[in-house]
């Protein structure tokens, strides 16, 4: 990856409202959030705070925008799956894989859109803004006892016991999309490749190598090229 291939995407403003209830928004974006709603966001609010939100809504916006080029866009921050449409927590404030989805639905309203939510933490405000959206289809693999205490329930689910190798994480992965492709057949496919799923993650509770988790992003791979279809991927 060279500097000519990095870029900053700048801002959104109405998009978030694909995702987000206004009143939400606007409590967000005026510094307006009560104590505890901070407290469950997990992050202050101020202008650096919000501004690298609604920054990084752009990043995973404009990734999928490049991937409908080039086949491939890559937001190195994003993946921010714990924002609820009314509502933030577990450090998210905007949810960039919800609307950046239906901003794609927008322009390519007959798209199929898959969500690989790989973090370690079950996608949860994802699962809820995208409930009833037949469009849209979200796969969470993450641990079982780990953040949220209460799982919302996405199109597929796997959950995985503390501890998990490689081994046994890239055969449930595996099996995973092999079964989710046989009910649902993408034209693009969302990547939430979050690393915390290493063995090295204080608070991960799973045991995967550095090799198993490369492991992991090439299994995604190879079947968004078998499928021949572009795909964006946020970190």
């Amino acid at each position: 990856i060279g500097a000519d291939q990095i870029y900053d995407p700048g801002m959104v403003d109405n998009e978030v409202l694909l995702a987000h209830d206004s009143d939400y928004y606007n409590k967000v974006i005026q510094y307006a959030l009560s104590p505890s709603e901070i407290r469950t966001l997990g992050v202050p609010l101020h202008e650096g705070s919000v501004g690298r939100a609604i920054n990084s809504v752009a990043g995973t916006v404009r990734s999928v925008e490049k991937a409908m080029k080039l086949g491939l866009g890559i937001s190195i921050g994003g993946g921010y799956h714990h924002a609820f449409s009314n509502h933030g927590e577990g450090f998210c404030i905007f949810n960039d894989l919800a609307i950046a989805a239906r901003n794609l639905l927008q322009s390519m309203q007959n798209y199929k859109i898959l969500i690989v939510d790989l973090d370690v933490h079950q996608g949860n405000g994802t699962a809820s803004i995208l409930s009833d959206d037949d469009n849209i289809y979200t796969f969470s693999m993450h641990g079982s006892k780990n953040y949220p205490a209460k799982k919302i329930p996405s199109n597929y689910d796997l959950e995985l016991p503390d501890g998990m190798s490689d081994k046994d994480y890239l055969y449930n992965l595996e099996h995973a999309l092999e079964l989710i492709l046989k009910q649902f057949y993408p034209d693009f496919i969302l990547y939430q490749a979050g690393v915390d799923v290493l063995q090295s993650d204080q608070l991960g509770r799973l045991g995967l190598s550095m090799e198993g988790c490369r492991k992991r992003d090439e299994i995604v791979f190879n079947t968004i090229r078998q499928l021949n279809i572009p795909s964006a991927l946020t970190l």
